[in-house]
């Protein structure tokens, strides 16, 4: 049967498939709606005790040990501009009796 030869009774089913289906969706997209919001609101959280923190938090890139990011307190610390130091190597900053076991760490 061609699409053209259903009944106004399986067009009726159809249409209430749909509207399930479509009434589905949208409770499945309000949920991630949720949780991107939530997500958020967690990472600008988490932004903020980085960036007002008086310690130096940075993170490192995983294969070759360079600074992929430096909160303002590393300024403020050093007197050098952040933005100077990323993507530069960690290794001249540590003190060279530590630098082996920092490196070994790493």
């Amino acid at each position: 049967m061609d699409e053209h030869e259903k009944t106004t009774a399986q067009l009726r089913e159809e249409i209430a498939t749909l509207r399930t289906q479509l009434a589905l969706l949208t409770a499945r997209q309000a949920e991630v709606d949720k949780r991107n919001d939530t997500l958020r609101a967690s990472e600008a959280f988490y932004r903020s005790l980085v960036e007002t923190s008086p310690e130096v938090i940075y993170s490192l890139s995983p294969t070759d040990g360079t600074f992929t990011s430096l909160n303002p307190a590393f300024e403020e610390i050093t007197g050098w501009s952040r933005a100077e130091w990323i993507g530069k190597p960690f290794a001249p900053l540590i003190h060279p009796d530590d630098l082996p076991l920092a490196l070994e760490m790493y």
